[in-house]
């Protein structure tokens, strides 16, 4: 489910079932009066706050978990990179991009950065841009090998299709 409708769908649900928690509490408010309903009005609301606790919680782990396609294509690929993997690291390009990186040239870079990539690295992104020839997404590779330079990552993605992607 896409995180802009789970996260429509939860402000529904907690406005309805803020809504009874209003109705409860107006009720408890007449009727507490005696003991035995006041006590157990207080259940019902200690109870309907627990379950509304749970709900968001579930909500709030589905929704950081949800992650855009563009950061499961980026990790394919710098996975393929690290474990130099051509086949993977082609398989979401579209037409021109598969022909226009040779094995030779991907193996190269491969060579060049798997060995700090398998020590470990961190990713963040930056942003994104608009441009003609597609969309292009910005993240900041750190390597944790205790080197001094960070990576630039660029991945252009058109029509879902891998169009460009640069490591610089």
């Amino acid at each position: 489910m896409n995180p802009i409708w789970l996260h429509l769908f939860l402000l529904l649900l907690i406005f309805f079932l803020l809504t009874d928690l209003r109705d409860i509490v107006n009720f408890y408010m007449v009727e507490r009066k005696t003991m035995t309903n006041g006590i157990d009005h207080q259940w019902k609301l200690v109870a309907f706050a627990c379950v509304l606790a749970v709900l968001t919680g579930i909500a709030s782990v589905i929704a950081a978990n949800a992650e855009p396609g563009e950061t499961r294509i980026l990790k394919k690929l710098l996975g393929a990179v690290e474990v130099n993997d051509y086949d993977s690291f082609v398989a979401d390009g579209n037409a021109a991009f598969k022909a226009g990186l040779t094995k030779q040239m991907f193996e190269g870079v491969s060579i060049q950065l798997s060995t700090r990539m398998k020590k470990g690295y961190d990713t963040t992104y930056l942003g994104q841009l608009k441009q003609q020839w597609g969309q292009v997404y910005l993240w900041k590779l750190v390597y944790k090998d205790a080197g001094y330079d960070d990576t630039l990552v660029k991945l252009v993605l058109k029509d879902g299709k891998v169009t460009g992607f640069w490591l610089q």
